[in-house]
């Protein structure tokens, strides 16, 4: 522990093996912690962000429980660089840990880690007495990209939320170090592309529509059952893509009521998570830990879809990198909506900070003030980057957002997004523009520097790894993800 504790900084100024250094802070006792992240979830699709199909009852009415934060920004839109940067308080362009990188050689794609020098939030929870835990949705959230650092538990596969949330369940109820209180990472894939709900689910979003995708769906989920019960071990996700989803999606005429129809069922697969995330809350209540834990809920991105002419996860536009962010702290604010600027990498100090607990010194992100929003909004800057197919970048500065493309023969766009919210009046040929363009290229080019001083200082160089490196289901979920055969995921 000690060698862990040198690199950490304490929080409150306190001294290490002080009270506020045990991670009680202002509990009567440790808390447990479940950070749950719901992969793919664009913060406007849930109702309590503006949504009138209503697909999230649950957490809708968990925000009005706790507290709901308007303004929460992913840095990237990739699940593995997301992670790295939830987990590390630290950004990409310090962690480095893409999706995957092109390099100029015959070895293919490589797929960076985390370094055992990064320090995560669950290796400072498990130093601090935590037992902790993971339970996510395979994919790019594996072991190979040093995201079980820290876990005494890790299990990771492509099952879906009936099941990830089922096995956290489990594992609660039966498996924990009852002694101890547990930190619990919960992820689920299930709002990720390909979308399989049941007809029930689909009609209460759109019992209208019978084009081509409706019995592609259905199809699928049919197939999808039939493999389950082949190969239990295995997850669909792969065949089902390649048969059922990737030849209509890339048909020429796939129409715009095709295109609602995919709202529809993203709307659907929101749903089915809020479903489970109301018996995962259900059994907290009855096993009386629902008074002594403590609940987030964010998303590593968004999706887009369609609304600059692509269906996916790749650029950084808004409804790409706006997330939401929901809390509840036993005896914390109730019914608070805050408007402050907040970023994946906050999480870490946030929470360390709340439990009045060391925070790594390398750590970036800003620890919030749970019990009571800033008096006045601060202008904050958020850095948003993409690095496939091609790099794209954008400096967020207030409601003054700046799109470059250093990989692209692009030139920078910018967006009034107080007056602009889908970004779709691009003001660069003005003085204005080019004045913030400037600007925000200062901005981007310190944040470089700053980020790149911040790897060398503590030794945060990603480990790289070939796709020979993964195991046959690794490789068969991310094909299935659309991550290997995708020039643009």
């Amino acid at each position: 522990m000690a060698a862990l504790l040198c690199l950490l900084s304490s929080c409150g100024g306190s001294s290490p093996g002080s009270e506020a250094n045990t991670g009680t802070g202002a509990f009567e006792e440790p808390p447990n912690v479940i950070l749950f992240v719901i992969d793919t979830l664009r913060a406007d699709r849930l109702g309590c962000y503006g949504n009138p199909a209503n697909p999230s009852p649950t957490l809708d009415q968990f925000a009005k429980e706790g507290i709901l934060f308007e303004r929460m920004w992913a840095p990237s839109p990739y699940t593995a660089t997301s992670h790295a940067s939830l987990f590390t308080s630290t950004y990409p362009a310090t962690h480095g840990i893409w999706n995957r990188q092109r390099l100029d050689s015959k070895d293919g794609d490589i797929f960076p880690a985390l370094p055992d020098s990064a320090i995560t939030l669950a290796e400072v929870m498990s130093e601090l007495g935590w037992e902790t835990a993971a339970i996510a949705g395979g994919g790019y959230v594996n072991e190979r990209r040093g995201l079980a650092q820290g876990f005494d538990y890790f299990d990771s596969h492509t099952f879906g939320a009936v099941n990830r949330v089922g096995r956290a369940i489990d594992w609660i109820k039966e498996d924990r170090d009852f002694s101890r209180p547990f930190f619990m990472f919960l992820h689920t894939y299930e709002v990720h592309y390909p979308y399989l709900p049941d007809e029930e689910m689909i009609n209460r979003f759109d019992s209208e529509y019978q084009g081509p995708l409706r019995k592609a769906v259905s199809d699928a989920r049919i197939f999808a059952e039939d493999y389950i019960a082949k190969f239990p071990e295995k997850s669909p996700i792969g065949p089902v893509q390649k048969q059922f989803f990737k030849p209509l999606f890339e048909r020429e005429d796939f129409s715009d009521r095709d295109k609602e129809f995919v709202f529809a069922l993203y709307d659907a697969e929101i749903a089915i998570v809020d479903r489970e995330f109301k018996k995962l809350l259900q059994f907290l209540k009855m096993a009386n830990l629902d008074e002594n834990t403590v609940i987030l809920v964010t998303a590593d991105h968004g999706e887009e879809l369609w609304e600059h002419g692509y269906f996916g996860h790749h650029r950084v536009w808004d409804e790409v990198m706006h997330i939401p962010f929901l809390a509840q702290i036993p005896g914390g604010p109730e019914g608070v909506r805050r408007s402050d600027s907040m970023d994946l990498v906050d999480v870490m100090p946030s929470l360390l900070k709340l439990l009045e607990a060391p925070i790594p010194q390398a750590a970036v992100g800003e620890a919030i003030n749970w019990l009571q929003a800033p008096a006045q909004a601060v202008e904050r800057v958020h850095i948003h980057q993409a690095n496939w197919p091609k790099a794209r970048d954008a400096v967020r500065t207030g409601e003054t957002k700046v799109h470059f493309f250093p990989d692209e023969e692009f030139p920078p766009q910018v967006f009034n997004l107080a007056i602009d919210s889908n970004e779709a009046n691009d003001l660069a040929p003005t003085n204005a523009g080019q004045k913030q363009i400037e600007q925000a290229n200062q901005t981007l080019e310190s944040f470089l520097q700053f980020s790149s001083q911040l790897r060398k200082t503590w030794n945060l160089f990603p480990v790289f790894h070939g796709l020979g490196s993964f195991t046959s289901e690794m490789r068969s979920e991310l094909e299935g993800l659309g991550y290997l055969d995708n020039e643009e995921d």
